[in-house]
């Protein structure tokens, strides 16, 4: 993903196993879906000021999050090992409907043809890896406003 070695290192302080609440007392919850853990560890702390956060490695793990959670804002790498970040999406949004405009898709593989088509059909923003932490920030605001009233 093009992390700074800063970044990663700032974020390793934080004990990568606690799930912290928000610190701003927001009640949003996020869900993050990446099997790459230093990503992983790096997008939660970028969101921990705006939300709770939760990550997972893949997606059958985010199955079973979004069966005991509600979350605001679904952040889901589509390169993911067991169940992949299109299979999770059609999955989850059967499950929840209402998580369908909650998404925010992000992936290296652009020149995936299959991942292209499904981002084509779905009306979800996507993030193209390497990306800058304020681009994920901007876009969970954007689905904030979008979906939830922000």
């Amino acid at each position: 993903m093009g992390i700074s070695p800063e970044l990663l290192n700032e974020a390793k302080i934080a004990d990568p196993l606690v799930e912290k609440p928000s610190t701003s007392g927001k009640s949003r919850k996020t869900l993050i879906l990446d099997d790459d853990t230093d990503v992983r560890l790096v997008l939660k702390q970028v969101l921990l000021d705006k939300f709770e956060v939760v990550g997972v490695g893949d997606g059958v793990e985010g199955l079973d999050s979004i069966l005991s959670n509600n979350f605001d804002v679904i952040v889901c790498d589509m390169h993911m090992p067991t169940l992949p970040g299109e299979m999770f999406y059609k999955t989850a949004t059967l499950m929840r409907p209402q998580l369908r405009e909650r998404f925010i898709f992000i992936t290296g593989c652009a020149i995936n043809s299959r991942v292209r088509e499904f981002l084509a059909t779905v009306e979800g923003p996507v993030l193209m890896k390497p990306f800058q932490p304020d681009e994920l920030v901007d876009l969970t605001a954007f689905v904030e406003l979008r979906v939830l009233g922000g």
